[in-house]
């Protein structure tokens, strides 16, 4: 497994955006994704990248400013975790924020922070619920924190 940062220079860059809009986007939201992906070029946040078997891009995550409107107090957030059906099961997902965490660290940043409804997954890897808040459709959206990058 090898997590590689995507820019718009990568030679992969339009497959990468491929998967990420795949996975986590709409029909109509394409150059959104693109958008954000080909801007993520600084030394800062957001960052995006792709985890590798091989030449197989078998999985994605990203660094971003900000996930929450409402909270944007908070940087950076773990968003677009996800690993390829026929390689869960394996860790992956744990190596990649695992690494995603040391990136951040590196930025200078204490914690990262993710929101989810997934119950059990993240608490796995050491990270605890922090707070709930609301999204712009009003619904409740619990808050989780990496453990203490930097202590």
């Amino acid at each position: 497994m090898k997590l590689e940062r995507i820019t718009k220079q990568s030679k992969d860059f339009e497959a990468a955006l491929d998967l990420f809009w795949g996975t986590w986007g709409s029909e109509d939201n394409r150059m959104f994704y693109g958008d954000c992906m080909r801007n993520a070029s600084g030394d800062d946040v957001p960052r995006f990248y792709v985890v590798r078997d091989g030449e197989n891009m078998i999985g994605t995550v990203a660094l971003l400013r900000n996930e929450l409107v409402s909270r944007q107090d908070l940087t950076p957030w773990l968003a677009c975790l996800f690993v390829n059906s026929d390689y869960r099961g394996q860790g992956i997902g744990f190596k990649m924020m695992e690494e995603v965490c040391r990136e951040a660290a590196s930025l200078g940043y204490e914690y990262v922070h993710l929101s989810t409804d997934l119950e059990g997954y993240y608490e796995k890897a050491g990270w605890t619920y922090f707070d709930e808040f609301y999204g712009l459709g009003g619904g409740k959206i619990k808050v989780y924190r990496s453990p203490l990058l930097n202590g």
